[in-house]
């Protein structure tokens, strides 16, 4: 599954550089949604992903294992967030 949302996030990435290159809709557009679905990719692979995978692994504390927990949750928020902006912007200019 790891692979399959990193093969995805390559794609959105690419696809997001190949509009821009090719100019097919405003250049603001493609700018923004490659800022913001950047912001959320490397959040993920840089915080989100590593949190996770020290929760996996149990081998902090309770506490900690709980404030890993709420700093994953925010992370999901804020790349939630990001993704649906940069759908509703592509949308709007398709």
């Amino acid at each position: 599954m790891n692979r399959l949302v990193a093969a995805v996030m390559l794609a959105t990435i690419g696809a997001i550089t190949a509009q821009i290159v090719r100019g097919d809709r405003p250049q603001w557009v493609g700018w923004v949604s490659l800022v913001l679905a950047g912001a959320a990719i490397l959040l993920a692979a840089l915080r989100t992903v590593p949190a996770a995978v020290r929760l996996g692994a149990r081998t902090d504390s309770s506490r900690h294992q709980s404030e890993l927990t709420e700093s994953i949750g925010r992370d999901h928020v804020f790349c939630a967030a990001a993704i649906v902006a940069v759908v509703a912007i592509e949308l709007s200019f398709a």
